[in-house]
């Protein structure tokens, strides 16, 4: 696969896209634990010993605000003031959606404008369980 641009990115809650996405990232990584020996032979050669414990997934959206989009900023923004958990069922494809990822996230929001722009929202989310890759 060549180069592509990120302008066919999508974030979908659950099945439905998110309107006025402008930009998005995410990260997976794994947790790591120092299993350095206490003594180890040969110390001043020895290097710091890390073993990969769990995998972690955490990101960001940001997008023009639209609350009237129902079933995506709306859906998550009301997700947090609602009776609900936090939680939503988050979909990213960094470009068209041939690949992505998925999984449950708890989902945080903070909404900023200026007089010189139009009024902005963003959306971190951290991962909850098992996420997947998914292509269509």
């Amino acid at each position: 696969m060549g180069v592509t641009t990120g302008y066919r990115g999508t974030v979908m809650v659950a099945t439905s896209d998110v309107a006025g996405v402008m930009s998005g990232s995410i990260d997976v990584t794994w947790n790591t634990e120092d299993t350095t020996p206490f003594d180890p032979a040969n110390a001043n050669e020895y290097f710091q010993v890390n073993t990969a414990t769990v995998k972690s997934v955490s990101g960001s959206f940001e997008a023009n605000l639209d609350y009237g989009d129902t079933n995506g900023q709306k859906a998550l923004i009301d997700e947090l003031f609602g009776s609900g958990d936090g939680t939503a069922a988050i979909k990213f494809y960094p470009y068209g959606k041939s690949f992505g990822l998925s999984g449950n996230a708890i989902v945080s929001f903070s909404a900023n404008s200026a007089a010189s722009s139009v009024a902005k929202v963003t959306f971190n989310y951290t991962g909850t369980g098992k996420w997947s890759i998914v292509t269509s």
